[in-house]
């Protein structure tokens, strides 16, 4: 530096300029499928700068994975460096689904034996799902009892859930 009065000269300074972006690496798979009404824990990422280093803790993660209906979520990971150059974002896909099925409780033995010409009262069933509860309401029977006639006498029970 110099004006009209002298010049200083000051020992070499070294600038490092860095034009990559930051790097986010997912963990685990970019789509995912979990079933609902269970519970879900993301594999996360990380992220890298040329001049910043570790970046994995200023990753800014939106979106929700919602269990209780099924449906496709997307998880966004976002983080910039400290001079404000942002990274290509990632995204995950999270497709929640609802492959279990209803479970069909009989109340009272699966095999019953009935007098002739008396009334058949059917024990009755409930019925639960893990997404859609209680199904009770909704069981289907099919067959019948003819009490009027000695045999053996199918009844099949049957409820499908949202899915």
């Amino acid at each position: 530096m110099s004006n009209d009065w002298g010049s200083v000269t000051t020992v070499a300074a070294h600038l490092a300029v860095a034009t990559a972006q930051p790097v986010i690496t997912l963990l685990g798979d970019a789509n995912v499928t979990v079933e609902a009404a269970t519970t879900y824990a993301d594999a996360g990422a990380t992220a890298v700068d040329a001049l910043d280093g570790n970046l994995t803790t200023a990753i800014v993660l939106t979106g929700t994975v919602e269990l209780n209906a099924t449906g496709v979520r997307l998880l966004r990971y976002n983080v910039a460096d400290a001079g404000g150059t942002a990274a290509v974002e990632k995204v995950r896909t999270v497709n929640v689904v609802d492959t279990t099925s209803p479970v069909i409780t009989l109340l009272g033995d699966a095999n019953a034996t009935h007098v002739i010409n008396t009334a058949w009262v059917d024990p009755g069933t409930t019925a639960s799902d893990t997404l859609d509860g209680n199904l009770s309401n909704q069981v289907t029977i099919s067959g019948t009892v003819d009490v009027n006639a000695t045999g053996n006498y199918v009844l099949t029970y049957s409820v499908s859930d949202g899915a």
